[in-house]
């Protein structure tokens, strides 16, 4: 009778062990993403913000840009979690400088992890400078 009540609890042993496994993909919603500023920068416009995750946590910040807050949005950047070409690992700070910008013009700009709901802005910037120089 032993051997047939192992069986029969088998497939509840089963779902249990499979619901404590992670799901795929599950490491980006493991990304804290705070701290978003957009800055005025010299022909240019500097987006920062700052991220935190468990080790081995995976993820992709998409950058959207537009000229009216609005929309329509597009993609201009994306940058991996722990990009080191995009971080300083000290401060945990991202940076990303947007340069294919007319200056004295407005942008707006929304952050985004994918495969989540943390979005962030929209927020203005400004390319500053001269027009023409």
């Amino acid at each position: 009778m032993k051997s047939k009540n192992m069986w029969l609890r088998a497939p509840f042993l089963a779902i249990a062990l499979f619901m404590l496994l992670p799901a795929s993909g599950s490491s980006q919603a493991q990304i804290a993403v705070s701290d978003f500023t957009v800055l005025d920068w010299f022909r240019a416009v500097k987006l920062t913000w700052k991220a935190s995750a468990p080790e081995g946590a995976e993820g992709i910040f998409e950058i959207y840009r537009s000229d009216k807050k609005n929309g329509p949005y597009t993609l201009v950047q994306e940058i991996q979690f722990g990009d080191k070409q995009f971080i300083d690992v000290i401060t945990k700070t991202y940076s990303f400088l947007d340069k294919k910008l007319e200056p004295g013009h407005s942008y707006y700009y929304k952050l985004a992890l994918r495969g989540t709901d943390q979005t962030f802005g929209p927020f203005r910037g400004l390319a500053t400078g001269a027009i023409g120089t």
